[in-house]
């Protein structure tokens, strides 16, 4: 469990420039997250390379692509996990980079909706400390508070115009975020 997080709700332009001023403050990489086959691990120089943020392809919050923001490329922990049928897969997370800052973008589906992304820390470091202090910074100064999330301007615009922001487009939008 984090022990810092926030939420926010935002568009490929909205995070965009939330990313830039965080990049023009903190010297940073991304590392894709999650359970794979090979142990050499994927890292973005920037947040431009990478080429599925601020999309949902199936309009479910959890299954947007995640992130370890790191300012060390070279001290990246990968653990690896046995299977019970099989070779082990290769685990990239916070448990073994506790001095990194968790990113998942959010993302939008379609017209329909707009899932929320979110920003935390699993383990207080100074340098995750710092990043998460930076990060949340510039969301607070970008986007606007609406109950417990952030939402970015055009996402805002977009909520105004009658597209949903959800953690799910199957879910009822009796659940989404209301104004």
């Amino acid at each position: 469990m984090p022990t810092k997080q926030t939420n926010f709700y935002a568009t490929y332009n909205d995070i965009g420039e939330v990313l830039e001023q965080f990049e023009a403050e903190e010297h940073v990489n991304y590392v894709l997250t999650g359970l794979f086959d090979i142990d050499t691990p994927q890292i973005f120089r920037t947040y431009r390379e990478i080429n599925s943020l601020s999309v949902s392809v199936d309009g479910e919050a959890n299954h947007v692509p995640g992130y370890l923001i790191i300012t060390e490329p070279n001290h990246i922990a990968i653990r690896e996990v046995p299977q019970k049928i099989g070779a082990s897969k290769f685990a990239v997370d916070q448990s073994q980079i506790p001095e990194s800052l968790y990113f998942q973008s959010g993302g939008r589906f379609s017209n329909k909706i707009i899932v929320p992304g979110r920003i935390g820390i699993a383990r207080q470091t100074p340098v995750s400390g710092k990043l998460y202090g930076t990060f949340a910074k510039v969301i607070v100064k970008n986007f606007r508070k609406v109950k417990s999330y952030y939402v970015g301007q055009e996402a805002h615009a977009l909520w105004q115009n009658g597209m949903r922001l959800g953690l799910s487009f199957k879910a009822s939008a009796d659940i989404d975020l209301r104004r």
